[in-house]
């Protein structure tokens, strides 16, 4: 299984959050991205195509 790795939870952020317009109209900009219906939807999808997801030390799983 092939694996997406991210650094840690910064990393998220500057990826997904950086220029996201629906973080400015929603006011999420303080919301973890881990709790963002868009990155979970994104990594959701990832899983769905066969890839693992990892963050720091912490592998991802869909519920």
């Amino acid at each position: 299984m092939e694996a997406l790795v991210y650094k840690n939870n910064q990393e998220l952020v500057n990826i997904f959050c950086k220029d996201c317009q629906k973080r400015e109209r929603r006011g999420c900009k303080e919301m973890e991205p881990m709790n963002c219906d868009i990155v979970k939807g994104y990594m959701l999808g990832q899983q769905e195509n066969g890839y693992g997801i990892i963050v720091g030390k912490f592998k991802i799983e869909a519920i």
